[in-house]
């Protein structure tokens, strides 16, 4: 992308609305990212992979993620899931 170093505003909306991390990110490139997310509004997330499942994770900037209530649901199927494996 081409453009001015720092914030860009496009007709005084934010553009970027959400940010996902893979995996595979380093701790260390995720929390320097999500520090500069802080007051910009932007979302951000961290995908969880469990085998062949995968779910998001929403961070925030200076905390613990905290898991997304969508994902709930995901997490108690996964649950199921392996129940049914070790038997």
């Amino acid at each position: 992308m081409l453009g001015n170093v720092g914030v860009e505003r496009i007709d005084g909306k934010q553009p970027i609305t959400d940010i996902y991390f893979g995996s595979r990110i380093s701790s260390e490139s995720r929390d320097y990212i999500l520090k500069r997310l802080k007051d910009t509004g932007i979302t951000a997330w961290q995908m969880e992979v469990d085998e062949y499942d995968h779910d998001w994770m929403k961070l925030k900037v200076h905390s613990t993620p905290k898991q997304m209530s969508n994902s709930k649901k995901a997490s108690k199927a996964k649950a199921k899931r392996r129940k049914k494996k070790k038997k």
